[in-house]
């Protein structure tokens, strides 16, 4: 269970996105991939894939994305990027969605994670994930950047993204230099109106793409 927010209040992570349902059911179907492992969520809006990771055996999630969690990281994140900008309720919602699930415990953590704030101290996983994280050609860099920042040789990081996004390519360039990427085609169908917008008969088809990256 989570709750979505409004744009307002969370920007593009306010909702559930189809790449985020496609990386939860797959890991529903591939827990070992997080079983006993420290993971962290990037980029995870409302929470859905960090959340599934966390119950279905990781030793600890850590959902993070931009926002504040109390006042004083308001005062940081004002500094840093304008008022209209801010996701204002994003962290305070992904503690929520912890709450509810009965993770707001040693199992799930939440952090505030900006990809043009790295300093080379960050915390290193055995395994990253992340959903639908690149839009722009422009962001590649930064979310290259955080991947490399938050893994260490070994590391194992998985993108769901929906196949076609501007800068998806770029990102994949940029870790390749890295370690190895392995791709592979997903479809999800579901009835009804997509995430994304798109509209069937009652029914709709969404191509995705996971990418896995394994840091040499």
């Amino acid at each position: 269970e989570v709750r979505e927010t409004n744009f307002g209040d969370g920007g593009l992570g306010s909702s559930i996105w189809d790449a985020g349902m496609g990386l939860s059911i797959w890991l529903c179907e591939h827990s070992n991939v997080v079983r006993d492992r420290r993971v962290l969520e990037l980029g995870s809006g409302v929470g859905l894939a960090g959340l599934v990771s966390a119950q279905t055996g990781s030793l600890c999630t850590v959902l993070s994305d931009m926002g504040q969690v109390d006042e004083a990281e308001a005062s940081i994140l004002a500094s840093q990027m304008p008022q209209e900008e801010q996701p204002q309720r994003l962290l305070s919602n992904l503690v929520h969605n912890a709450d509810i699930n009965g993770l707001g415990d040693s199992r799930c953590e939440i952090r505030r994670i900006d990809w043009n704030q790295i300093d080379g101290s960050e915390e290193k996983f055995a395994v990253v994930i992340g959903s639908d994280l690149i839009y722009d050609r422009a962001d590649a860099p930064a979310l290259a950047g955080a991947v490399l920042a938050h893994t260490a040789p070994g590391s194992v990081f998985y993108l769901m993204n929906k196949r076609g996004r501007q800068g998806l390519s770029e990102v994949l360039a940029l870790l390749r230099q890295h370690g190895t990427v392995t791709e592979e085609e997903y479809t999800m169908s579901s009835k009804g109106v997509s995430a994304d917008g798109d509209v069937g008969r009652g029914f709709y088809t969404t191509s995705l793409l996971l990418a896995r990256f394994e840091r040499a």
